[in-house]
């Protein structure tokens, strides 16, 4: 505040006066049984001393992370990455062996000291150096020393590494991480023809053969004390490997990719019958099909996961007629046509700290005349 940084407003916007402590819990890995179904411990911080002001450090690192070169902000930009691939690339694909990474509890493995100066590094490099780098990397640090949480009432403070839960995790350790990727696609031993990461999850198709492969393993692995990758590959190129929600395989020296599902997967989707409104049970088929057409490269799978999906919603409860025809009017888009909302930024220093707030009762068919009313005469 005392350097212009932030204003007035904003900082006491910061300042949560009745904050609590965040609480743990944990996400158990049901798709692993083979590994005894691990947990993945969750630090919410909603409602902490220190969520506030994570959310505003977290709006200036993420628009480093959109500008970071092996980083994917979700499935669609990978599904470019590999047409891209296959258009540039396509006397390397007979080659290829298909090969995933995953980087070992990579939030709570970060260091601080290397993540905050990876963050000091790249904040450094910006056009305009408003707010300034010191106070950026101030929040950060704080929301890094101050995790202070709570698990069958007893306190803990994590004191390396950063928590999965608060708003800035995500861009911290994807920025963290940047360093890592950089030298890893710089070294002239190894010839990387891709690299994508998204969070702890990485794609590579390799091109170099098997020896020098897990050479390479070995060699990543020796890169920081505390990360570390293990690795996953295709033994068999047309049976493939899976990434994120897609199923990677080569076929007619053409990378391909179909729509993965965990085996844990129930497909529990809504029901039709829930008292949410309208639209959200009609976009929840909607989505799933455009989904669907998105990752699939080959007609052929296209229908069958169209199939399959269709009969989950009927199991569901939908109307099958009706899912029907969702799907089908799917069958002519572009697949690598953007799909989705855009992102939406959010300006903290025109935060409005008495603004109004929109009535939002329980969904209910009853409250239907309730809500239209308010609506009607708000000002």
């Amino acid at each position: 505040l005392e350097a212009g940084d932030i204003s007035k407003r904003l900082a006491t916007w910061m300042v949560n006066e009745e904050s609590r402590p965040g609480y743990d819990y944990c996400n158990y890995k049901v798709h692993k049984p083979q590994a005894n179904y691990p947990g993945r411990l969750i630090t919410s911080g909603c409602g902490s001393p220190t969520e506030n002001l994570a959310a505003w450090s977290d709006y200036y690192l993420k628009q480093i992370v959109v500008d970071l070169p092996y980083v994917l902000k979700d499935s669609s930009e990978f599904l470019y990455q590999i047409q891209k691939f296959n258009l540039t690339q396509p006397e390397k694909i007979n080659d290829i062996i298909l090969v995933s990474w995953d980087v070992v509890a990579m939030f709570p493995s970060i260091d601080n000291v290397m993540g905050l100066k990876a963050c000091h590094d790249l904040l450094e490099k910006r056009d305009v150096l408003f707010p300034s780098t010191t106070s950026i990397l101030e929040a950060t640090r704080i929301t890094l020393e101050n995790n202070i949480s709570y698990f069958n009432n007893v306190a803990f403070v994590q004191n390396n590494g950063t928590a999965m839960g608060p708003h800035n995790a995500c861009s911290y350790a994807d920025i963290a991480m940047h360093p890592i990727d950089h030298v890893i696609n710089n070294n002239k031993d190894f010839s990387i023809a891709l690299w994508c990461r998204f969070k702890d999850d990485i794609f590579c198709p390799w091109i170099m053969g098997l020896e020098k492969l897990h050479e390479f393993h070995a060699w990543i692995n020796s890169l920081h004390p505390k990360i570390k990758f293990t690795m996953n590959y295709a033994e068999d190129p047309l049976e493939g490997i899976e990434y994120l929600d897609t199923r990677v395989y080569i076929k007619n020296s053409f990378i391909h990719t179909t729509l993965y599902t965990k085996p844990s997967d129930t497909h529990a989707y809504l029901n039709p019958n829930s008292c949410h409104p309208k639209h959200v049970c009609s976009n929840i088929p909607q989505g799933a099909a455009k989904r669907i057409k998105r990752i699939r490269s080959e007609e052929s799978e296209h229908s069958k996961h169209k199939m399959s999906h269709i009969n989950h919603f009927v199991n569901r409860g939908y109307n099958r007629e009706s899912i029907s025809t969702e799907f089908n009017k799917c069958d002519d888009l572009d697949r690598l046509d953007p799909i989705g909302d855009p992102e939406i930024s959010f300006n903290f220093e025109n935060k409005e700290c008495g603004r109004r707030i929109p009535p939002v009762p329980d969904p209910h068919p009853s409250h239907a005349g309730a809500t239209r009313a308010a609506n009607k005469h708000k000002h």
